[in-house]
């Protein structure tokens, strides 16, 4: 369990710096800062995304071998023959080939783009065995636009952030980065309903579980990533484009932190990918333990069929919304800045998470059918309507 959750994490890392690198090589040098990549770097990402891309299809067949006492290499085939992983791994392995020797043939600056596609491919490949595309073909979409759009905003700025040097080219890369970053977190945001609908369809009674409980905080996480972007591509550029404000800011090192914070939110995902999605509460808490945070805040009873979780804000939870608004204000504001103080960003950001963390936690209760009148369509939440 820990060497998936591991592998899923590096995964996620590993093809986001891979796809942001050829991102980034395929724009013109006079539109971003010059690339700073170590030469043994490409290499290194080719040689882990084939490790990382084998060890689920490996570990998979360790577990048809426990379950059918059968050899190694008769698991291997009948994963290759049987089932979807090994079908979608074969794939996988020829757009990975297919990306090497575009990589050796693809020359030319105005072409470089095309390596794209096969990454693309692989893409597409791998997401054939995630959870979302064995629920339905739209699923499968979801998590396509989703990994894409994500890998492509988190590694392009990963790249730009660490792998470049000089502070010069700063208005040309926002010129373009800006309304990629915008679509990619339009797609990340749409897709991710799309998929939570699927995999989540009552979002307040998943709290009781890990899966909810890592949801609630990857969706905390993004809310304030939107903010930040909104800080470098509007606040920010406004002030660079004026020749007299943009004397003396570097906003190298606010890309920097807003990759951390973007690498904690592959982390939170990669503990996720372990974790049992709840499509029914109830049934899923008869085969797994329920999350001990939910349970202690929510209550420490039985789920089932006549139980429901209930989203009611009282006057403490909307305090804290309140102050947690406020931290993301402040947060917005000291990076469109760029003040010197960055260290206060990090502060204000996790102040946001954990107040709004604790203000929905606070206001979560646990309700039954006979007790409430209550609304449960498609959104999200339970909206509360009438007490008894």
């Amino acid at each position: 369990m820990i060497i998936i959750i591991i592998t899923n994490i590096l995964y996620f890392i590993v093809f986001s710096l891979f796809i942001g690198f050829f991102i980034v090589r395929s724009v013109p040098p006079l539109y971003r800062p010059d690339l700073n990549v170590p030469k043994p770097f490409i290499s290194l990402l080719f040689i882990s995304i084939f490790i990382l891309g084998t060890i689920p299809l490996v570990d998979t067949a360790f577990l048809i071998m426990s379950f059918e006492s059968t050899s190694f290499t008769n698991a291997l085939g009948s994963l290759f023959t049987e089932y979807s992983i090994g079908q979608s791994y074969l794939d996988f392995l020829l757009f990975y080939v297919i990306t090497i020797i575009s990589l050796k043939w693809i020359k030319q600056d105005k072409l470089k783009w095309l390596i794209l596609i096969p990454i693309f491919g692989m893409v597409f490949a791998y997401s054939w065995t995630t959870h979302p595309a064995a629920l339905s073909i739209a699923g499968y979409v979801f998590y396509v636009l989703h990994f894409i759009a994500a890998m492509s905003w988190v590694g392009t700025l990963t790249i730009i952030s660490f792998f470049t040097k000089g502070e010069t080219k700063w208005i040309s890369f926002m010129k373009w980065f800006t309304p990629l970053g915008i679509t990619a977190v339009i797609l990340v945001f749409m897709s991710g309903i799309g998929m939570m609908l699927l995999i989540t369809p009552n979002y307040a009674d998943s709290l009781l579980l890990n899966y909810g409980q890592l949801q609630l905080i990857k969706h905390l996480l993004f809310i304030p990533l939107v903010f930040y972007g909104f800080a470098h591509g509007f606040i920010l550029k406004h002030k660079m484009d004026d020749e007299y404000s943009r004397i003396g800011i570097k906003p190298r090192k606010s890309f920097q932190i807003e990759t951390v914070i973007l690498l904690f939110v592959f982390i939170v995902t990669g503990f996720m990918s372990s974790s049992e999605p709840p499509h029914d509460v109830a049934e899923t808490l008869q085969r797994v333990e329920a999350s001990s945070l939910g349970m202690f805040f929510i209550g420490d009873g039985t789920f089932n069929l006549e139980n429901f979780v209930s989203i009611d804000f009282n006057f403490l939870s909307f305090i804290l919304l309140i102050i947690a608004i406020g931290s993301l204000g402040c947060m917005t504001i000291l990076i469109g800045n760029n003040s010197n103080k960055n260290w206060l960003v990090p502060i204000t950001l996790l102040s946001f998470v954990f107040l709004m963390y604790f203000s929905i936690m606070f206001s979560a209760n646990m309700d039954t059918i006979e007790s409430t009148l209550y609304y449960n369509g498609p959104l999200p939440f339970n909206i509360i309507y009438l007490h008894n």
